[in-house]
């Protein structure tokens, strides 16, 4: 049974966490607090005593602020803190680059357990020049600045406020980016999702999507906010390929194409290069982020990602079924936003020198590893600076906030869903999302994608997003189903996965390219990031082990998008990345469109200033949804009969 004390401070973290506090009572004993030895992610050598003198100089800081901290504060403590050093001084960037001064990630964890509470981002600027106390100590007053109102609590909301109603329900601004949706309560500090907290330990009790530090927002003028997209692309963008003019991207030239790249950038490590090396996500089939400034509001930092159970349900479920390429594609899975500190980790770390392992490629020789290895100076980023109304951009905010309040953040959406219509969203779906609330992509119901456009290069503010917008005819000999989209039972699809990953490859080139694939780079390297198409781990590609399952062992079946089948329009985020990289080359031809530096990072400021607000209801296909599902649906026998009810 827990203690009476370890249930008062377990309230009060919760509380603060909620952005609340208690209203009478006597005033609580402060809350203890263990803090680990920080981490040091700089990729600077070793130091164990600036780590030790940190350490001393945070427990010295929290105290300061009435928090009963101590090193290790094991036996007593009921809360530890962990804190990552990411980096120590800013790359010098203009505003609005990534932090200029020192970033670091405070988390709370409660003791004996593997769930995290909450996870912030804190930066310090002004840090000197070498390690040491001096530097310790703005690194620590920073670190305790962040952490305690997550401890002590912070001030109340107002009972009402500014009113962002945009087409969706009333939206109130309450303060401390608490939002008011309808009857409902967002706190964009501290977001809740709807998973258990022991089947998914790895979902934060509460999920902080800001930048507290950023109280001034990168707006050019009074009036303006700032949209800005980051593309994450996969380990292998713009590396040699086999295949002359085939970027080794993400490939939708076809389902086994799609498959190929997919898998080769799952098994492709990337680290940054230092001193001390430290292991970046790869993100094998890439990632889209989105960062939301507007003046006189938190700036938001996030983006849709999948849960570790996602991976096991792909493998277990998917993969295992044989549901095919349209079953990795057509099934939504769990999912959860992106912290904002988790986000702010990963753009500092690409801002580094990094080295990608083509793990496709990767053998053993003579006792150790061999394989090509690459060198990237630009972070594998891109990314698309979008100046809008700031009328506009609290429309965005409002219907984040109602997606949120709605549940829309707990699912990870496959191609086919959208988050205005309930079914979730994937992090291409979310971060065009929000360019749709904010009027800059003219829609919220999608129109049918046309022809690829001739000239991107002479796209315009408002018309960009054709650019990604795409569309594909998923034939239904590649697609399978279960019981996640309304199927009464598992219907295979014709083709595995291991048909689309070996189909038309010479045995002597699978068998040079996989020999003890997974395992080799893995203990060179360390851990991978889990990830959807995470299949070389799980089942290595050789032998007698991929033959049964093979469901087209000759190699004689149609492997092409189109006829007898389903069309999925789709974000194409790789065909962002394109378009942004094709304007590096090129130069674009409008004026309100301009090249634009992140530090190492490429992208473009797009003036969309002459957005007009949105005029579609933002929900009003997700009500629909609802109401549908509440009429009762017999188990369909087919996916074809599962996917033309529309409920996903």
């Amino acid at each position: 049974m827990r203690s009476p004390t370890r249930r008062r401070d377990l309230m009060a973290l919760s509380l603060a966490a909620a952005g609340c506090v208690p209203a009478v009572g006597p005033p609580a004993p402060p809350p203890s607090l263990g803090v680990a030895e920080p981490r040091d992610e700089t990729g600077a050598p070793p130091d164990r005593l600036a780590m030790v003198t940190l350490r001393a100089a945070l427990v010295a800081a929290l105290r300061a602020r009435g928090i009963d901290a101590e090193a290790d504060g094991l036996g007593r403590a009921t809360t530890e803190l962990r804190l990552t050093l990411v980096q120590r001084r800013g790359p010098g960037l203009e505003t609005p680059a990534l932090h200029e001064g020192a970033l670091m990630v405070a988390s709370l964890h409660e003791r004996g357990s593997n769930g995290t509470r909450i996870t912030v981002a804190a930066t310090a600027p002004g840090v000197p020049a070498a390690p040491g106390e001096a530097e310790a100590s703005v690194l620590a007053e920073a670190a305790a600045s962040a952490v305690a109102p997550l401890l002590l609590g912070r001030p109340p909301a107002a009972r009402d406020g500014a009113d962002i109603t945009a087409t969706g329900r009333r939206v109130r601004h309450l303060g401390q980016g608490v939002l008011a949706v309808g009857e409902d309560r967002v706190d964009l500090r501290a977001v809740r999702h709807g998973h258990d907290p022991i089947a998914d330990p790895d979902v934060p009790v509460a999920t902080d999507i800001t930048l507290a530090d950023a109280a001034t927002v990168s707006a050019a003028s009074p009036g303006e906010a700032v949209i800005t997209l980051y593309q994450i692309d996969p380990p292998l963008t713009g590396l040699p390929s086999r295949q002359p003019g085939i970027d080794r991207s993400i490939d939708f030239r076809n389902p086994a194409d799609l498959v190929k790249s997919a898998y080769a950038n799952a098994v492709s490590v990337v680290r940054t290069e230092d001193a001390a090396p430290v292991a970046v996500a790869n993100h094998p089939i890439g990632h889209f982020v989105v960062k939301l400034e507007v003046p006189g509001y938190p700036p938001v930092l996030t983006g849709m990602t999948t849960i570790h159970r996602s991976d096991a349900e792909l493998v277990d479920l998917t993969i295992r079924r044989e549901l095919g390429i349209g079953g990795i594609l057509l099934t939504p899975q769990p999912g959860r936003l992106n912290a904002a500190s988790e986000v702010a980790r990963e753009l500092a770390l690409r801002q580094r020198q990094l080295r990608v392992v083509d793990g496709l490629y990767f053998r053993p020789e003579g006792g150790r590893n061999t394989g090509p290895e690459y060198l990237l100076d630009a972070g594998n980023v891109v990314f698309a600076r979008i100046r809008v109304p700031e009328r506009n951009a609290t429309d965005a905010l409002a219907y984040l906030a109602e997606f949120v309040a709605r549940g829309g953040h707990n699912r990870f959406g496959s191609l086919l869903n959208r988050p205005f219509r309930g079914t979730g969203a994937g992090c291409s779906a979310f971060a065009m999302s929000l360019l749709q609330a904010a009027g800059v992509i003219p829609f919220v119901t999608e129109p049918t994608p046309g022809p690829r456009p001739e000239a991107p290069e002479a796209f315009g503010p408002l018309d960009f997003w054709r650019a990604m917008h795409s569309q594909v005819r998923i034939p239904w000999a590649h697609i399978g189903c279960d019981e996640r989209v309304g199927a009464a039972r598992s219907v295979a699809a014709q083709y595995t996965i291991y048909d689309l990953l070996l189909h038309g490859e010479r045995p002597e080139f699978v068998t040079a390219a996989t020999v003890g694939l997974a395992e080799h780079v893995r203990g060179r390297f360390g851990v991978m990031a889990t990830t959807i198409f995470d299949v070389g781990v799980q089942t290595p590609l050789r032998n007698i082990a991929v033959a049964i399952h093979r469901r087209d062992p000759l190699d004689r079946g149609t492997y092409a998008w189109g006829g007898e089948g389903i069309d999925i329009p789709f974000w194409e985020n790789a065909r962002f990345s394109a378009w942004v990289r094709g304007l590096w080359r090129s130069s674009p031809r409008h004026p309100g469109i301009r090249l634009a530096r992140q530090g190492r990072f490429r992208g473009l400021d797009i003036d969309a200033m002459a957005a007009p607000r949105q005029q579609e209801p933002f929900f009003a296909a997700a009500d629909r949804r609802e109401e549908a599902l509440r009429r009762p649906w017999p188990p369909a026998m087919t996916c074809a009969a599962a996917f033309a009810r529309g409920l996903e």
